[in-house]
């Protein structure tokens, strides 16, 4: 064995140590030492020596540990220890051998082994290896045969060296854990090898209620309309989720997850943050914990009573998307200061499903701490979405549309634009019009989220990005020509609300949709929409990996990190980028192949003699005359290398057949507020076609709507019936003109929205089928006269006066109004209407009999009446209840369809 003369002080690791620092936007910088140059050529000498033959080992594990230190980039001796304790659980994956284990912080590390350590994994081992004695044998043997003073940290030392020197610098910091790069966990992998979803995990396909409920409470949070100020709703989610030891566990969790959900509907009133811990509590009644799928009722009683006031405290008027991992653990790690220790258990156990729901279904960092001693520390996000299950939900959005067209194409551009370019949720969800130019063929949308909507999340998140997907472009264009044709104008949301452009449409569906679709394909419940920014950079920056050159000027990554909205690669090589193991294996081959040029390098290692290796190399290099002798040197390695009997990816990991998780059905349910806005299209004179559009129905659903309006108007004798004959066929028209004569001055669509009818839209929005509801709507109809509520035979009243008490409307704002001849019949009929409800009369005022009106109605105040009169009432009691007889119109239109449907429904 050749040996070399080294400097003493190469001897020492103290002396080998480059300099590390970071600067102000996190890239990590790397300073060389004098001595390093010679721990490299220190390193490469013992490759060189085990190349050659000339290293003789006690064992096969001794040979795998240095292996995997001299040809696979291991250069700690804790990566080393944990890679050779998982020797085990080696497997195959595309032609490559796979090792895999986890770092100290849980963080998912995995090698593509060297032909090398694969021919030495093939010989026999004895039993599990033990890693202090494969320490001790591989110091003996360095010691032995390189140089009496050399040491296992040596080795290490030496090895960081050569791979200063033959790496890139994001490789060179993974392989040292200054900078660590995560791996796919194996579980993702099988997914692209099978072709399938995970199996055996509840991916939380809400149906029904519960999924209604859930999109409401996240749609609050997406789209935050008033301040944040939830306390109440957070008093009654602690009210409604307590243990009721009268029901059993199931029973008692299926009451406290109905509660929610109807708490759900007020989320928009009490702020995002309040919302958002509603949306966590329903998520946790349904779908569990992280490690417990089905919880028991006392158990999340103790969570919401332990976290939900302090949730709300913490993060009220704060973006959780915009919080680091040490920001997020220094908030969790102050509520549990001062606790006991039962007490923080639960807090930390709480607070750990708190943060493990925010990371799945929101772009928000994991953390990276346990928050108490019992309770496991959370694994990293390490996810992309394969080419395979892209196609496959492009597929589950052609097959068919889900109940409302209109949000299954907001789905379909919403899931293009996230598949195609780096954008993150909120961004996409914040895009206007106006961020869009598609002039030409090609597309460019600038992300640059208004102040009013949140803002950037950095200074470099502001950027433009080019949209190359030719159907992508195609999709998007369609939807802008639509938004045009609804009226949106260019500052409008690009996925808003036609009749509210202030507002995002169903936006909390919209999101759940996305997420479903991501979590169902993958069978793996954690996956959320921020995967596939975790796609879009993994495989962008592995296709710029294989295409660096030396001579070019600016670093690709640099483009990569612009163009994802960061300020440097940093952040995408330690959150985004999974896929180091290729990478790392192709610089490591490509640095090894100079020490093969010769044959005493390769002899141990082919099989075949020195003339027929020649003339393997001689015919290779005629087919590729670029390939040089070390290149060939390792192609005829690699096939003369033995077989692993490795498993595959899959191993016993359970896959199942991915399932479309989109409810298809012929049609959105009928709801009060499609109904007024429909009535407001008509009334504003906007053609079929458009009313259609705007509404996401068909013509045959609007001139359904047009029909049923006319006959309540028949019924309340606000049209003739001579005048319907005569307008078979064009309801629609008829009913526009309707809207805009006198019938149009009663009942008025512009004053569905007056904040002295709030109670009864929500109540009626909710409950629209309630016997209380459908009883006020026959009372309405009955009382209705000319833009008045008629009160001349108050037992016809009766049920509107229920449905307004069971909407908790003041009596103090209601004013009955008559003239001063009635009949006593009467006013004791008036008075016993209204002995219910606390027994509070409204206040009454006298009025001169006129034509054409009742002689004692009712009419809405829009402060409360007391007997001084302090409000002068409005000189038109009609004009006063428009807007309660345009929400009453609209509900016997409603009602009526939903009586059409059942009919219809119960036929078939």
């Amino acid at each position: 064995m050749k040996k070399m003369n080294f400097p003493k002080a190469s001897f020492d690791t103290k002396n080998l140590s480059n300099k590390i620092g970071k600067d102000n936007v996190g890239r990590t910088h790397y300073r060389s030492v004098p001595l390093e140059s010679h721990a490299a050529a220190r390193f490469a000498h013992v490759m060189e020596c085990m190349l050659h033959g000339e290293l003789h080992f006690p064992n096969a594990a001794v040979r795998i540990a240095i292996s995997l230190v001299l040809y696979d980039g291991i250069a700690t001796s804790e990566d080393l220890d944990r890679a050779i304790d998982n020797l085990d659980g080696i497997y195959s994956w595309h032609g490559q051998y796979c090792l895999d284990w986890l770092d100290a912080s849980a963080c998912g590390n995995r090698r593509h082994v060297s032909v090398f350590t694969q021919a030495a994994l093939a010989l026999p081992r004895l039993g599990k290896v033990d890693v202090a004695g494969v320490r001790d044998d591989l110091c003996r043997v360095l010691q032995e045969s390189i140089d009496p003073r050399y040491t296992f940290e040596l080795l290490f030392a030496d090895a960081r060296a050569w791979l200063r020197e033959n790496l890139s610098d994001p490789l060179y910091g993974h392989c040292t854990r200054t900078a660590p790069i995560a791996s796919l966990p194996r579980a993702v992998l099988a997914r692209e090898e099978c072709g399938l979803a995970l199996g055996g995990s509840e991916t939380g396909h809400r149906v029904g209620g519960v999924g209604d409920g859930f999109a409401l409470a996240l749609g609050a949070y997406l789209d935050p309309m008033g301040s944040d100020h939830g306390s109440w709703l957070i008093a009654e989610l602690i009210e409604v989720c307590r243990r009721n030891r009268s029901l059993s566990n199931t029973d008692d969790r299926q009451r406290m997850l109905r509660a929610c959900v109807a708490l759900a509907s007020r989320a928009q009133q009490a702020g995002p943050t309040a919302a958002l811990i509603v949306a966590w509590v329903i998520d946790l009644l349904e779908s569990g914990t992280r490690s417990k799928s089905v919880l028991k009722a006392v158990t999340a009683a103790s969570y919401v009573a332990a976290a939900a006031h302090k949730l709300l405290t913490a993060f009220r008027k704060r973006a959780l998307e915009d919080l680091t991992a040490s920001e997020f653990a220094k908030i969790y790690l102050g509520m549990l200061e001062g606790l006991s220790s039962s007490r923080a258990r639960t807090l930390a156990s709480a607070l750990a499903s708190w943060h493990f729901f925010a990371t799945c279904w929101l772009d928000v960092v994991n953390l990276r701490v346990s928050l108490y001693k019992r309770v496991p520390q959370p694994m990293p996000k390490a996810n992309v979405i394969w080419p395979h299950e892209v196609r496959l939900i492009r597929f589950w959005l052609a097959e068919g549309s889900c109940m409302d067209s209109r949000l299954h194409a907001q789905i379909v551009v919403a899931f293009e634009l996230l598949a195609n370019i780096r954008i993150r949720a909120t961004e996409l969800l914040n895009l206007r019009v106006c961020n869009l130019d598609l002039k030409g063929g090609g597309a460019t949308i600038e992300i640059a989220t208004r102040e009013s909507d949140g803002g950037v999340k950095t200074v470099a998140g502001k950027r433009v990005q080019d949209l190359k997907s030719e159907p992508a472009i195609c999709l998007l264009r369609e939807w802008l020509a639509r938004r045009t044709r609804e009226g949106a104008l260019p500052g409008d949301y690009l996925f808003g609300d036609p009749y509210r452009p202030e507002q995002r449409y169903c936006i909390g569906k919209l999101y759940l949709a996305l997420n479903r679709l991501l979590k169902s394909v993958s069978g793996d419940p954690t996956m959320a929409t921020h995967v596939l920014s975790h796609t879009h950079i993994s495989f962008s920056w592995l296709a710029a990996t294989k295409a660096i050159k030396n001579e070019v000027d600016i670093n690709p990554f640099e483009i990569g990190a612009a163009a994802a909205g960061h300020e440097s690669p940093c952040t995408g090589f330690t959150n985004y980028f999974h896929f180091a193991e290729e990478w790392l294996r192709r610089e490591l081959d490509k640095a090894m192949v100079k020490y093969l040029a010769r044959w005493p390098a390769v002899r141990g290692h082919v099989g075949i003699s020195h003339d027929a290796y020649r003339q393997e190399c001689s015919r290779r290099r005629r087919c590729n005359s670029d390939i040089s002798k070390g290149e060939v040197a390792l192609q005829v390695i690699r096939k003369a290398a033995p077989s692993l009997l490795a498993c595959s990816a899959q191993g016993s990991q359970e896959m199942a057949k991915a399932i479309n998780p989109l409810f298809c059905g012929n049609g959105r349910p009928i709801q009060l507020g499609d109904v007024l806005d429909v009535l407001s299209d008509i009334w504003f004179g906007h053609s079929s076609e458009v009313i259609a559009l705007r509404s996401g129905r068909d013509l045959e659903e609007v001139a359904s709507i047009a029909d049923a309006a006319l006959g309540v108007l028949l019924d309340i004798g606000e049209l003739g019936r001579h005048i319907r004959g005569l307008c078979e066929g064009n309801t629609i028209a008829l009913l526009g003109e309707l809207l805009n004569g006198p019938t149009g001055d009663r009942i008025r669509c512009c004053r569905a929205g007056q904040d002295k009818v709030a109670f009864l839209y929500n109540y009626l929005e909710c409950g629209i089928q309630r016997e209380v509801a459908v009883k006020g709507v026959e009372s309405w109809a009955r009382c209705y006269s000319h833009g008045y509520l008629s009160l001349e035979y108050p037992a016809l009243a009766a049920g509107i006066v229920a449905l307004f008490d069971a909407a908790e409307c003041p009596r103090s704002f209601l004013v009955i109004r008559g003239t001063e001849n009635l009949d006593i019949r009467v006013e004791t009929g008036v008075e016993a209407l209204f002995a219910g409800g606390g027994g509070v009369m409204p206040y009454g005022e006298i009025v001169q009999s006129r034509q054409g009106r009742p002689k004692i109605y009712l009419s809405l105040a829009s402060s409360p009446q007391g007997r001084q009169n302090n409000e002068q009432l409005g000189p038109s009691a009609a004009l006063g209840m428009a807007g309660v007889h345009v929400l009453m119109f609209g509900a016997a239109i409603c009602q009526r369809l939903l009586k059409c449907q059942s009919v219809l429904a119960s036929d078939k």
